[in-house]
């Protein structure tokens, strides 16, 4: 139990050392010094506190019956007007074609090998070349010659 207190301490110490030097900082930009953040525990209002040392409590979804707390009470706020809601039967039109599968049943996949296509007609076509190199070279007869019979 002793270790917490000393955490809590040490903590609060460090939070107000942080404020104190966001304090300074802003001082020597000549800006307003912001205020110093409380922490937040369950039923305040965050920063509110009141002039004994205590947070001040807001009344978000609660309306307090005694008369001195009705100020601490949020005001209601109005929602705005929701947008009309459409219909399934406003979105779909039974006269307009549905579309559904892409324009080609293996478009994806196309795209998908399109690159390792490439790689390997590029080696089909120097593999081809090669033989044809290797053909003309063993018959004696010219390149050209056996690339116009093939």
């Amino acid at each position: 139990m002793d270790q917490a207190a000393d955490r809590t301490n040490r903590l609060a110490a460090l939070r107000e050392a942080r404020d104190k030097k966001k304090a300074l900082e802003a001082a020597a930009a000549g800006e307003e010094a912001p205020p110093a953040q409380q922490s937040q525990t369950s039923g305040t209002s965050g920063g509110a506190a009141a002039e004994n040392g205590e947070p001040k409590v807001i009344f978000r979804n609660y309306n307090p019956q005694a008369d001195n707390l009705a100020d601490a009470k949020l005001p209601n706020l109005q929602a705005s007007e929701p947008e009309k809601k459409s219909n399934a039967s406003d979105l779909y039109d039974p006269s307009a074609p549905l579309n559904v599968m892409p324009a080609t049943a293996n478009a994806d996949l196309k795209r998908e090998v399109a690159g390792k296509l490439e790689i390997l007609d590029k080696r089909t076509q120097r593999a081809i070349v090669e033989i044809m190199r290797e053909q003309a070279a063993g018959d004696g007869a010219e390149l050209a010659a056996v690339v116009a019979t093939r």
